[in-house]
């Protein structure tokens, strides 16, 4: 359909967006799956700038490039979220594409990244199709909610994984399998007072 098209500009957001309206048009909870290979750069939502500076790499201003330069797609992130829509990236790059912002919309619904730089088929061919493969035949559940209870006098602090979260209880996660890892931290407790010995308990609860 787009074999001689001259067009080099791509978007990402707005192909997002339209997936994510899709399935709640229909009322589904769902997962997308997005096939992408360049910075999002056309005069669009979600249009990015390079900031692939290498002479940034090994300095204290490194942490810059690491980071989302919008909040766009996070902001987008948490409307999937809200609809039990999941994102699942799958990257093609030959170039700086930015994971580090566009990934956020993965990351924060529960999905995965899948990174293929310089992808050849003859080589990578078969490592994606087995990645593609053994993602869409898991079992998952969509729109979950996980809540750690523990002891009296202490509390998980920290929690580490693909999720999103609106309060410090409830980790939210657009879907869910048996692949999927979620870490928590809870402090030493001989250094609460409480002794040596805490409880916790785990509560997933889907709809």
């Amino acid at each position: 359909m787009f074999g001689d098209t001259r067009e080099t500009e791509t978007i990402l957001l707005p192909a997002l967006q339209a997936g994510l309206e899709a399935l709640k048009a229909s009322e589904c909870v769902g997962k997308l799956y997005v096939f992408h290979s360049s910075l999002p750069n056309a005069e669009a939502p979600g249009k990015l700038k390079i900031r692939d500076d290498r002479k940034l790499l090994g300095t204290d201003k490194e942490k810059t490039v690491l980071t989302p330069q919008s909040t766009v797609y996070n902001m987008l992130a948490q409307d999937c979220v809200g609809a039990g829509v999941s994102v699942d990236l799958f990257a093609f790059n030959n170039a700086y594409i930015d994971l580090a912002t566009i990934g956020q919309v993965a990351r924060l619904t529960g999905g995965e990244v899948y990174k293929y730089t310089y992808f050849q088929a003859d080589i990578d061919g078969r490592r994606m199709v087995n990645d593609l493969l053994k993602n869409i035949s898991r079992p998952i559940a969509f729109d979950a909610v996980m809540r750690v209870r523990t002891s009296t006098g202490v509390r998980a602090t920290d929690f580490y994984g693909h999720f999103f979260m609106t309060n410090t209880k409830d980790i939210e996660i657009a879907s869910i399998g048996k692949c999927r890892g979620v870490n928590r931290r809870v402090p030493d407790s001989t250094r609460t007072g409480y002794g040596k010995e805490i409880e916790l308990q785990l509560m997933v609860d889907i709809s």
